[in-house]
C-alpha cells in the first residue's frame, strides 16, 4: 500500500513536467489548475474532494492531448534530468489510468451497497412510518425529498425553501445565536406538540438526556460522510421544553 501511495505521488508530480519542453501549454497547465483551485477554494468546497481533484485530471488530460499540437523546445535546452522525466512518461500516464480505473470501480461499488446521501433516504423512512405528516423540524433537503413543508429558525417561520444567500447562515452565527435559535425551535416545538407529533432531525446526536429519550433512528451511512441524521419523534403532549437540548445539535 505504500509503495503504491509513494508510485501515484511520484506519477502525479513527474507527469505534468513532461509539458516542459512545450512552455506554452505548460503555462495554460499551470494557469488553468491555480484557476481550478481558486474556484474550489472560493466555492467552499474541500480542494481534495474527489469531484475536484476529477475537475483537474480531466484538465490535465486535455493538456496532454493537446500537446501533440504544440512545438516541442530543443532537447539541448533542456536540463539533464529532463530526460529522466521523458523516458517514464508512458508508464507514469499508464500508472494513472489504471489508478483511475481502480478507483472508479471502487467508487461504483460504493454507489452500491451505501445510498448515495441520507436526505432520500430520511425522506423514505418518514413515509414508510407514516410520519411525513407531522410536524417538522428538519434539514431543508430533506423536507424537499418528502415534498412538504419545515420550520426555518432563522426566520422564525415555516416553508419549503430557505433563501439561496442565506443558505449556510445556521453554519456560521456565534454561539448566542445559536442559543436564540434553539430557543425559537423550543418555542414552536412546544406550541406545536400540543396538539401534534413533532419530527426533528439532527445532524449530530443529542446531548440533553430529555431529547435523548425521543430518540427513534439513526440514517445509515452513506457515501456523503457529512450527512449523519438522528431522527427523534415528539408524540403529541408529550414535550417538556428543557434548556440547550439542541445546542450544538442542529
Amino acid at each position: 500500500m505504500l509503495y503504491l501511495i509513494c508510485r501515484l505521488a511520484t506519477a502525479s508530480v513527474r507527469l505534468p513536467l513532461n509539458l516542459l519542453n512545450q512552455p506554452v501549454l505548460f503555462r495554460v497547465w499551470l494557469i488553468g489548475t491555480g484557476i481550478l483551485f481558486l474556484l474550489f477554494w472560493s466555492s467552499g468546497g474541500s480542494i481534495d474532494d474527489a469531484r475536484h481533484t476529477g475537475h483537474s485530471y480531466l484538465y490535465f488530460i486535455a493538456c496532454w492531448w493537446l500537446a501533440a499540437y504544440f512545438p516541442e523546445r530543443q532537447s539541448d535546452l533542456m536540463p539533464r534530468w529532463f530526460q529522466h522525466v521523458k523516458n517514464h512518461a508512458k508508464s507514469d500516464f499508464r500508472f494513472l489510468l489504471l489508478a483511475q480505473l481502480v478507483f472508479g470501480v471502487f467508487a461504483y461499488s460504493q454507489d452500491i451497497f451505501y445510498p448515495f446521501s441520507a436526505n432520500r433516504t430520511a425522506a423514505s423512512y418518514l413515509e414508510s412510518h407514516h410520519l411525513d405528516h407531522a410536524v417538522l423540524v428538519v434539514p431543508e433537503a430533506v423536507a424537499q425529498a418528502l415534498g412538504k413543508s419545515t420550520y426555518f429558525p432563522e426566520y422564525d417561520k415555516v416553508g419549503k425553501y430557505m433563501l439561496h444567500s442565506d443558505r449556510y447562515l445556521p453554519s456560521f452565527v456565534s454561539i448566542a445565536d445559536k442559543t436564540h435559535i434553539d430557543q425559537r425551535i423550543w418555542r414552536y416545538v412546544s406550541k406545536r406538540n400540543k396538539s401534534e407529533n413533532v419530527v426533528v432531525i439532527t445532524d449530530q446526536p443529542a446531548t440533553s438526556a430529555t431529547l435523548k429519550k425521543y430518540f427513534l433512528w439513526q440514517a445509515p451511512p452513506t457515501i456523503i460522510r457529512s450527512e449523519r441524521y438522528y431522527l427523534y419523534l415528539i408524540s403529541q403532549g408529550t414535550w417538556q421544553s428543557p434548556q440547550n437540548a439542541l445546542h450544538r445539535s442542529m
